[in-house]
């Protein structure tokens, strides 16, 4: 089974022949070129994983956990 992203229809062995063309490196400037991750995001540690080892991940694949989200922080309210 090929493992993609459900969304944009997109396998994760062609965003990475994709990036390798284009000398991808970065999640975000594929993101951005491709659309993938774009919409439900739920392969997005699947693409970070595969471009930080230049491999196509598989549902085997031991994925870190996602980065934390910046929250906006709140201005110090005054005594």
């Amino acid at each position: 089974m090929e493992l993609r992203c459900v969304c944009m229809n997109l396998s994760f062995r062609g965003l990475l022949s994709y990036a390798r063309r284009h000398d991808i490196r970065e999640l975000d400037e594929l993101i951005r070129t491709t659309g993938c991750c774009s919409r439900c995001a739920t392969c997005k540690p699947f693409i970070r994983w595969m471009l930080a080892h230049d491999e196509v991940p598989t549902l085997d694949t031991p994925l870190p956990p996602e980065p934390p989200t910046e929250q906006p922080t709140e201005p110090p309210t005054e005594p």
